[in-house]
C-alpha cells in the first residue's frame, strides 16, 4: 500500500517503510566512522594492505537483522556488531 503523494518528486514508499537517520555529525560529537575512504585510498597506494581485513562484517547469526533498514537489532545483535567493529578497527 503507498501513501499519498503531494508531487512526483517525493520518494515513494510503503507504510511499514521508515526512514533512519544516524547520529553521526560530521565534528564526530556521537558514533563513530571507519575510515573506509582512506583505508581504500592507502590500499591503492601499497597493494600489501588488506582491506577485508578492515571490514566490519555483519555477524552471521544476526544477518536477518541488518539486511533490511528498517528492523529492530536485539541486544546481542549489536553487541555482535559492535564488536565486528573492534576487530575492523584493530
Amino acid at each position: 500500500m503507498e501513501y499519498e503523494h503531494r508531487t512526483d518528486a517525493e520518494p515513494s514508499s510503503v507504510v511499514w517503510e521508515r526512514n533512519v537517520k544516524h547520529s553521526i555529525r560530521p565534528a564526530v560529537g556521537d558514533g563513530f566512522m571507519l575510515p573506509y575512504q582512506e583505508a581504500q585510498e592507502a590500499a591503492i597506494k601499497d597493494e600489501e594492505i588488506d582491506l577485508a581485513s578492515m571490514v566490519a562484517y555483519t555477524p552471521d547469526e544476526h544477518w536477518d537483522a541488518f539486511s533490511y533498514g528498517s528492523e529492530h537489532v536485539t541486544s546481542d545483535g549489536a553487541i555482535a556488531a559492535l564488536l565486528s567493529v573492534i576487530l575492523a578497527c584493530c
